[in-house]
């Protein structure tokens, strides 16, 4: 964890494009997610759709289909999760930068402007609303959901990555009260 200034902090990370066995490991668990939930699969693909700050930071993974990372983000987390988390990229307060380097690695830096989205950790930012409760499962859902069989990924093994940062200044999940 890197502090820029008062406000901003950044995680990078490191990640490798994922080898053929690990694309259709991820993409057969994907299709299991889909085919247990159709439409709320079909929720989250369009909640990422619909999110240009989302769409931009995965077609920044230059090489790695972009349906493909769609499918992937909307199978590693439940859809309040995911709407929390495409309204925090799409606000800003959570901000990516991808770079792809050699032999198929990118190096993956996550911005987090702490004001006015997020606040110093304290007992107050507890989910007190359905819509604090989403932004809730969405950092938990970036810490854990993610980790798991799309950690070959690099959309999600950064957006695992990302949920550990951002646990470190909770979220102010009351903000949408």
């Amino acid at each position: 964890m890197k502090q820029i200034d008062a406000d901003t902090k950044s995680l990078t990370t490191m990640s490798r494009i994922p080898t053929e066995a690990q694309r259709l490991e991820g993409m057969k668990a994907a299709q299991a997610v889909e085919a247990a939930d159709p439409q709320g699969f079909a929720e989250r693909v369009a909640l990422i759709r619909a999110s240009s700050k989302t769409m931009a930071y995965l077609k920044s993974f230059k090489g790695l289909d972009l349906n493909e990372q769609v499918v992937i983000l909307a199978s590693a987390m439940p859809t309040d999760a995911l709407t929390g988390f495409t309204q925090l990229v799409q606000a800003g307060g959570i901000e990516f930068k991808v770079t792809a380097l050699r032999n198929s690695w990118f190096r993956s830096e996550m911005i987090v402007h702490e004001q006015p989205l997020i606040q110093p950790q304290d007992l107050g930012s507890l989910p007190r609303c359905p819509s604090a409760w989403a932004a809730f499962w969405a950092w938990f859902a970036v810490n854990a959901a993610t980790c798991g069989a799309f950690a070959p990924f690099p959309v999600a093994a950064f957006a695992c990555a990302a949920g550990f940062a951002v646990g470190g200044a909770i979220i102010d999940f009351n903000r949408g009260c």
